[in-house]
């Protein structure tokens, strides 16, 4: 995130005056003392309403939603997903899509893929990452797209909220039931926590594997956290003033990315997060797959690490991604190198005969 450098004046830059003997006056009566408490006082109980009109007192609740009711009632998914789309003004190539196993048969295959995307990326974001495991396992994809990603405009980034994030992941899962078997969740970093949550909603029997790319369980500058809750857009505008922005590294990213956007869209982000903070983990009983890199000076890689812990599903595993440098693991856009790495680690391990091999090769 780009941040602002907060100055604080040193301490005893304002010191005593010396008096007339040039010795610093140590007589200090009751009337002038109390003031200066006073402000001290009014300036502690400034700070905590500050912190109390803002950041993690005031997390996201997730509420219910149709959003799987809506793909179970759906007849075409495709003409489904096209009808929902085009209520957006998409880029082309970035919209939701199903890529099926076989596009002439669009039948359900044994095992479904769902991939849920950065924040501020997209569908392409770990391309053709992907696209590769779907070829391999023979699995038809499914690629969401959040709202307010994706598209020719960042205008939606303006009004998006954390349950417009939710119920997309929400939906993907109900489309992943409807083209596979057994489904399996993949998510990079934001895409990563709402994998996390939709699978802790409802039966997880009915999730195959969860495979968290860099999940974002935090982010690695502590400041941010403070930016939602009804202070949040104020102090999101001090920050950043009215758009957020970042400098793409090539045209790939500036493609795949909305590098410039209004600032509510951190704020609708950090109310996901410090909702988030709570998730019972323990509860979750999928077979659960982290790839991370220490190197990551995006997100919170001591809180990969201690919700990683926190999992209560013993058929887990975290790996630290050799040649992964950082926060974006891989992809043809960003990292390249270890793309052909991240393919042979997910399908290792979804292949493992506790997790998904029986199903995977046609076993039950």
């Amino acid at each position: 995130m780009r941040g602002f450098d907060p100055h604080i004046p040193p301490a005893g830059a304002g010191g005593l005056a010396p008096d007339g003997d040039g010795r610093p006056d140590q007589r200090e009566s009751p009337r002038n003392r109390w003031p200066v408490g006073l402000a001290i006082f009014l300036a502690a109980l400034l700070l905590l309403a500050l912190a109390a009109l803002s950041g993690p007192l005031f997390p996201f609740r997730p509420t219910a939603s149709d959003a799987a009711c809506a793909v179970a009632q759906a007849g075409d998914l495709d003409a489904y997903l096209r009808a929902r789309e085009a209520r957006h003004d998409v880029k082309p190539g970035f919209a939701k899509q199903i890529v099926w196993n076989d596009p002439a048969a669009r039948s359900r295959t044994a095992l479904s893929l769902i991939y849920l995307h950065g924040f501020s990326a997209s569908r392409k974001d770990i391309s053709p990452v992907v696209e590769i495991l779907g070829a391999r396992l023979h699995a038809n994809v499914f690629f969401t797209r959040l709202a307010a990603h994706g598209m020719a405009t960042a205008n939606e980034f303006a009004t998006v909220a954390p349950q417009d994030w939710l119920d997309d992941a929400r939906e993907a899962l109900a489309i992943g039931e409807r083209i596979g078997e057994h489904t399996v969740l993949i998510g990079t970093s934001t895409g990563a926590l709402l994998a996390t949550m939709v699978a802790l909603e409802g039966p997880q029997a009915r999730i195959g594997a969860l495979v968290l790319l860099s999940p974002n369980f935090g982010v690695s500058d502590w400041r941010a956290k403070f930016l939602s809750g009804p202070l949040g857009p104020i102090l999101a505008r001090l920050w950043f003033g009215k758009e957020y922005w970042f400098d793409p590294e090539n045209p790939r990213h500036a493609e795949i990315w909305t590098p410039r956007f209004p600032a509510h869209g951190i704020v609708a982000l950090m109310d996901l997060l410090n909702g988030a903070g709570t998730l019972p983990l323990a509860r979750l009983k999928t077979p659960t797959l982290v790839l991370f890199t220490p190197a990551d000076t995006v997100v919170d890689v001591s809180a990969i690490r201690a919700r990683y812990d926190e999992i209560g599903e013993r058929r887990k595993r975290i790996v630290d991604l050799g040649g992964a440098t950082r926060h974006e693991l891989t992809g043809a856009a960003l990292a390249p190198e270890t793309v052909n790495s991240v393919v042979q680690q997910v399908i290792a391990f979804l292949e493992s005969p506790e997790v998904l091999g029986p199903a995977i090769h046609g076993g039950d």
